[in-house]
């Protein structure tokens, strides 16, 4: 279609390029790279297309300006996503990747970090001028934090300096630091129930994430000494989920707009069922790297599509039972999300054949509209 739009011949070679958040120039080599951009690019996607010099295929470097060097992730060696590691421990962290490009890596060519969370060991590491289509691996020796949390760091290709060129698909590490006293840690949610304090904690911070009310003038507790509670005990307290207005709006700017803005008109007077869909979703956005954050959308679009149509009250339970499950899937299993550099594979097709077999009864109509995000069998 570019071809015919330009008036050039069916058999032209085109360049397509865009700047990225880095305001490096990134070029387009596939349809993956397409989804990556259009995923790492809130605002509408400027391409560049032009007509490149008739380049060489020999296995060398091209000349400044004919071709740019390509790389594309192929596999996490070592240290898989969510990870746990000690806090002030020692890791070395190993990708496979793949020069994707017309010409070879140029020499002097490094990995080098570009965002996220910044941990102390290496900050860049030197990598082969690798011809094209070849493969080789990375290794960067990393300590974790001593503070518990959760860590997502970036890195990427670079030229040598003094002219650094940065090139290539970005790769990541993700890893969970636990707290040392074996607690359940800070919670990460960022619901803050204002004046209301854990009568367990004590002092004045207010509890965050899920409070649990007594019902017959027990006072409130958080969700670490809710659990603490023998079963009995647990059954006179009620769940209380607050607002989630940042995972709203991360919500609002991403494919699931549309969903999310249906579901918002359909629980219209009931705020608690809102608040609670949106506290289930809120761990994307903190444990998903963002390479792989629309194929995770993606994931949980089936149910949010089913629950804006849903009548059924027991239902409408089930969906949101089986999407808590299928986001703690996503969030413990992330490196599904990424064996196909960003394609959800099984993942969605587990998501979409789970909400189908829930409402086939009930809403055929929109069992047969949640195949189109079912994966073609060689996706698969």
């Amino acid at each position: 279609e570019l071809r015919a739009l330009l008036d050039l011949e069916p058999n032209t070679v085109l360049r397509v390029t865009y700047l990225d958040d880095e305001q490096d120039t990134v070029t387009i080599n596939c349809q993956q790279d397409l989804n990556e951009a259009l995923s790492s690019n809130p605002e509408p996607l400027r391409l560049q297309v032009s007509v490149p010099p008739t380049v060489s295929h020999h296995s060398g470097i091209g000349r400044a300006g004919d071709q740019v060097p390509q790389a594309r992730f192929v596999a996490h060696l070592s240290v898989p996503d969510g990870t746990h590691c000690a806090a002030g421990s020692e890791f070395v962290k190993s990708w496979r990747v793949r020069n994707t490009g017309p010409c070879g890596w140029p020499a002097g060519a490094r990995l080098i970090h570009v965002g996220g969370s910044r941990l102390d060991g290496d900050c860049q590491v030197p990598v082969p001028a690798l011809l094209p289509n070849q493969e080789t691996d990375i290794s960067v020796t990393l300590t974790a934090p001593e503070e518990s949390g959760h860590y997502v760091s970036y890195w990427r290709l670079a030229s040598a300096l003094p002219r650094e060129r940065r090139y290539g698909q970005r790769i990541w590490l993700q890893i969970q630091v636990p707290p040392q006293d074996g607690s359940a840690g800070t919670s990460t949610c960022e619901s803050e129930h204002t004046q209301v304090v854990c009568r367990q904690c004590g002092g004045e911070r207010c509890i965050v994430g899920v409070r649990w009310r007594g019902r017959l003038g027990q006072d409130n507790l958080c969700e670490s000494h809710y659990g603490q509670l023998e079963t009995d005990l647990q059954t006179k307290y009620d769940r209380v989920v607050g607002s989630h207005p940042r995972t709203l709006a991360h919500l609002c700017k991403s494919p699931l707009r549309t969903s999310v803005e249906r579901l918002v008109q359909r629980f219209d007077e009931d705020q608690g069922m809102v608040d609670e869909l949106l506290h289930i979703l809120e761990p994307i956005f903190f444990q998903i790297p963002r390479p792989l954050m629309d194929a995770a959308l993606a994931v949980v679009r089936p149910f949010l599509d089913a629950m804006a149509i849903v009548d059924d009250r027991p239902k409408l339970s089930q969906l949101r039972h089986k999407l808590h499950a299928m986001v703690g899937s996503i969030c413990t299993n992330s490196g599904q999300l990424s064996k196909t550099h960003g394609k959800p594979g099984s993942l969605l097709q587990v998501s979409v054949n789970t909400v189908s077999r829930l409402i086939a009864d009930q809403t055929p109509s929109l069992t047969t509209c949640l195949l189109y995000t079912s994966p073609s069998p060689r996706d698969s």
